[in-house]
């Protein structure tokens, strides 16, 4: 059993049926990527659009729907979104718990969204954001992890500042950092990912 885990308030009902069919080992959460579900991180990649309106941050297109929804389920003021976040929280220190009792370190990597990307590159190059853009619930969900990390022990990185490197010098290089319609990014944003990974292991075992 997971402390602290609150399956009733979880809103995914596929992570809910998984939970309640099986009890789940460290492994199979790790393999199922469960450290990481939140209504959040699921919710925000639902395809619900009909509006193909786009908002133009610097000449890079973004739905603005996809902003909205970004806002949305971002909001750690929703209940469901918040003991979806608390959840989170309950598998991450269960697993570090865990991990730790058999010797291994454990580590988070926390990356930024597309919508978070554009807003600081925006802002580090005085771009004006345009009406009804905001990323704010973001920040505020990734400062609520980090503090959470630096309380109890967990060692983490937030690769923002990686991928925002990247992202800036692709946009020099006119080379496209993020597909179109979508939030993942190309072979660049990954290799940021990697960096990150990297910096944060070598912090955990400087040897």
């Amino acid at each position: 059993d997971i402390p602290g885990l609150n399956l009733d308030a979880v809103p995914i009902k596929i992570v809910k049926d998984r939970l309640e069919q099986t009890r789940p080992t460290v492994g199979d959460i790790l393999q199922s990527k469960l450290a990481v579900v939140s209504a959040a991180s699921y919710l925000n990649n639902k395809r619900t659009s009909n509006n193909d309106s786009y908002h133009d941050v610097g000449g890079q297109p973004i739905k603005k729907d996809r902003v909205a929804n970004h806002l949305k389920y971002t909001d750690l003021t929703d209940p469901a979104i918040r003991a979806s976040f608390k959840n989170s929280l309950a598998i991450i220190d269960f697993i570090n718990s865990e991990l730790g009792n058999k010797g291994i370190k454990f580590a988070v990597m926390i990356l930024p969204s597309k919508e978070l990307v554009l807003q600081e590159w925006a802002k580090a190059g005085n771009i004006p954001l345009p009406d009804g853009y905001r990323i704010d619930n973001e920040e505020e969900l990734v400062s609520a992890y980090s503090e959470h990390f630096s309380r109890t022990g967990i060692n983490y990185i937030n690769a923002t500042p990686f991928v925002l490197e990247a992202f800036q010098a692709d946009t020099q290089s006119a080379r496209i950092f993020y597909p179109r319609g979508d939030g993942h990014p190309f072979v660049n944003g990954y290799q940021s990912y990697a960096k990150a990974a990297a910096t944060l292991i070598r912090r955990i075992n400087p040897q």
